[in-house]
């Protein structure tokens, strides 16, 4: 038992071989690289991606957002049920804003914004629409 044979199972020529094996394998040449903006658009359709590229059939804002809900007595809760709307095509980059104000009057915006069934953009929109600011 003092002496151990480094090949006491005779697997020496089977480690040599598939060491030569393992060499022999080479990586495969990626694809080539698509430059053209609408091949990519349609090879990522292909695999189920949507682009978030403008697009030029989207509907415009004005015509999705929904008008003001009238509550239909003073007894009615504050927050009205609200549905889940698919998301829109998008017609231009968007970028996120941040600001703060007192705690107070942003429960007031989101709650504005609950029973008129507007996202939190298209309340400031829609304010910004009132205040002559958007034409």
């Amino acid at each position: 038992m003092s002496e151990l044979n480094e090949d006491a199972f005779g697997l020496t020529d089977f480690k040599k071989a598939a060491r030569e094996k393992l060499r022999e394998i080479k990586p495969s040449s990626p694809p080539p690289l698509v430059e053209d903006p609408a091949e990519v658009d349609a090879i990522a359709a292909r695999r189920g991606f949507i682009s978030r590229d403008p697009s030029p059939e989207a509907p415009e804002v004005s015509e999705t957002r929904p008008t003001l809900v009238q509550a239909p007595s003073p007894s009615a809760p504050a927050v009205l049920p609200t549905k889940i709307r698919a998301a829109l095509p998008v017609k231009e980059p968007f970028e996120q804003v941040s600001f703060r104000m007192p705690y107070s009057k942003k429960n007031l915006f989101q709650e504005w914004c609950t029973s008129n069934r507007f996202t939190y953009s298209e309340g400031v929109l829609w304010l910004m629409e009132k205040a002559g600011v958007l034409k």
